[in-house]
């Protein structure tokens, strides 16, 4: 596919979810593009590499929270992988500020390629796991974002504290969220959250010479929940906090054992680490608890 191809293929498809792209950016998208499949030959980065697919599955589908992201200056991308919504965003979004980050220092030698090839301002690609850059950014970010990254009641606990009071976090689900809201109820309350709303992005199906195609953006749920103006202490909200560990840490030693046995070394590091950091939590609130 030819980068005139590219771009008319591109904006024909973002104006399917009412977001329109200049020939200029549509240029950077096609940079982008060749950039991803370039690496991705030396790294894996995605599973998507024909052009058509790249631009539903990866570009339009990144794009449909542009409406949620009003006047808010500051976003964080929590676990961005390849970039995704981050860079899409921010190449539309020129003025606001964006963070993108991963704990897989390739990925982000990656990104910071990208971001200078583009030539992209008031962004910056960061090596970090949540639950360490929590220690630097807690209440920092206007908005924190996510992109299939893991289940909400997991996920909301990384990503919630970044935000500030009166923040937002969008997650960017599947159709099937509804049990992931019902168990993610007691998080989101312990962390001082609240449901905003949950859209379901169906605007329509996207076809490419009437042949219907199957796409994240055609079924996008998003949900998007508003930090509460106070959250409330004392030992009960520790009792459901240590829960909720115990809760997590049983899931993630799973993960980590269905890794171990099927050789998925990225997984268990990653996992490796959530599990001796929510270990520690648990430690030190039982410590603090018994001590009452």
């Amino acid at each position: 596919m030819n980068k005139l191809e590219f771009n008319n293929s591109l904006i024909e498809k973002a104006d399917l979810i009412k977001v329109e792209i200049s020939q200029k950016q549509a240029d950077n998208f096609y940079k982008y593009m060749e950039l991803l499949l370039e690496w991705n030959k030396k790294m894996n980065l995605t599973a998507i590499t024909e052009p058509e697919e790249v631009i539903l599955k990866h570009f339009v589908d990144s794009l449909t929270i542009i409406p949620y992201l009003n006047e808010e200056n500051t976003i964080l991308d929590v676990g961005t992988g390849a970039g995704f919504p981050g860079i899409p965003l921010k190449i539309l979004e020129e003025d606001k500020k964006f963070t993108l980050l991963d704990s897989l220092n390739k990925r982000i030698i990656f990104l910071q390629n990208v971001i200078d090839e583009l030539n992209l301002k008031n962004i910056q690609a960061v090596h970090g796991r949540a639950e360490e850059y929590i220690r630097e950014k807690r209440e920092h970010y206007d908005i924190a974002t996510s992109r299939a990254v893991a289940k909400l009641n997991v996920l909301l606990e990384y990503m919630i504290p970044f935000v500030k009071v009166g923040g937002r976090c969008i997650c960017m689900k599947s159709f099937e969220i509804d049990e992931e809201l019902k168990d993610a109820e007691k998080a989101i309350e312990i962390l001082g959250g609240k449901i905003e709303k949950v859209d379901e992005i169906a605007e329509r199906i996207l076809t490419l010479g009437g042949v219907p195609l199957h796409s994240y953006a055609a079924y996008t749920k998003v949900a998007t929940l508003k930090a509460k103006e106070n959250v409330t202490d004392g030992d009960a909200c520790l009792r459901a906090v240590v829960e909720d560990v115990q809760v997590l840490l049983k899931q993630e030693r799973e993960i980590l054992s269905v890794a171990a046995e099927i050789g998925d070394d990225g997984t268990q590091d990653v996992f490796s680490s959530y599990v001796s950091s929510q270990e520690k939590l648990l430690w030190m609130l039982d410590a603090y608890l018994n001590q009452k």
